[in-house]
């Protein structure tokens, strides 16, 4: 089952250009997940032979998750790989590599990438709760 609600829509590209009279485009999201406000994750999702961000996306995407970090919310910011090359065949999130994250304000690369299903069961509260002393869960803000 897809999660797709409308498949011809979601094939349509943006072009932000003119919002700002040239000087920034802004940036798309691929991927977002509010755990209940106690935990935000994001993800952009890279073919394997483009992985690294435009110097403003990683920006903004840096500033944001700083930011949310610094307000309470537990956030990360995911960089995910994938090796569709059919553009018409669809790309499974939970199976894409990650291969470099951002938490608490630095970027941490991944020597042996994961997928984002696993990713996201290793870091999301509840599981994480599950897991840790009352100590560690102060520590990582996540009480």
């Amino acid at each position: 089952m897809s999660s797709l609600y409308n498949r011809e829509r979601a094939k349509q590209l943006f072009d932000f250009n003119g919002i700002d009279e040239g000087k920034k485009v802004g940036t798309d999201i691929d991927w977002f997940y509010d755990n209940d406000n106690r935990q935000f994750f994001w993800c952009d999702f890279k073919y394997a032979e483009s992985l690294e961000l435009s110097t403003g996306q990683r920006l903004a995407f840096e500033r944001m998750t700083d930011a949310c970090q610094k307000s309470g919310i537990d956030s990360w910011y995911l960089i995910g790989i994938h090796q569709v090359t059919d553009c018409d065949k669809d790309v499974t999130a939970v199976d894409c590599l990650i291969t470099k994250y951002r938490h608490n304000g630095v970027w941490i690369a991944i020597e042996e990438p994961i997928t984002l299903k696993a990713f996201f069961k290793q870091h999301k509260a509840d599981k994480v709760q599950e897991t840790l002393s009352d100590s560690d869960m102060e520590l990582l803000g996540l009480n």
